[in-house]
């Protein structure tokens, strides 16, 4: 269905999300740009070194994926809706399993983002405030950063793909 088909509020919502969608893709692209080139700077050798720097690789690396993932579907939306009669030639199939692909990246990604941005600024506040402390060189060494990444990533994966197949299942 396109545009013209819908009762007035369907015509606005579905003008507003084309226009959002519209609006977000050239950001998507320079958020790609910018995250690559972000990337780029975080993985050199003397960055690497930094627990700091080690967590913002993931922050980053998680943003990346998530844009990659958010650049085609907002790109077939803008298609889809733009142009009346658009048909996707695309196996069922296939467009379901990359709208569980897309789904899982998203919550994933999302998940770890946040809590990676989280424990930085909970760890460095503590390191700050409690400077002399022995737990605050614990918190400075690199795999003290490598430990946390993992924890975040395995915790992430798991809940995203316990409450994933919930949802699904409520479906069938």
């Amino acid at each position: 269905m396109n545009i013209q088909e819908k009762n007035a509020e369907d015509k606005f919502d579905l003008n507003f999300d084309y226009w959002v969608r519209l609006i977000n893709l050239p950001f998507s692209i320079f958020g790609i740009i910018i995250n690559i080139y972000h990337f780029w700077i975080l993985s050199k050798k003397s960055l690497r070194d930094t627990p700091v720097f080690i967590i913002m690789m993931v922050i980053c690396g998680s943003d990346l994926v998530q844009l990659v993932a958010l650049l085609p579907n907002d790109a077939k939306y803008i298609v889809t809706v733009s142009v009346p009669g658009f048909c996707t030639d695309i196996n069922p199939f296939f467009k379901s399993l990359l709208t569980l692909i897309h789904s899982f990246a998203n919550g994933f990604t999302i998940f770890v983002s946040s809590w990676m941005a989280v424990l930085m600024a909970f760890f460095r506040s503590l390191s700050i405030k409690f400077a002399m402390s022995s737990f605050s060189e614990y918190f400075s060494k690199t795999s003290t950063a490598h430990k946390m990444a993992t924890t975040v990533l395995s915790i992430g994966f798991f809940y995203n793909l316990l409450s994933f197949s919930y949802g699904i299942q409520q479906f069938v």
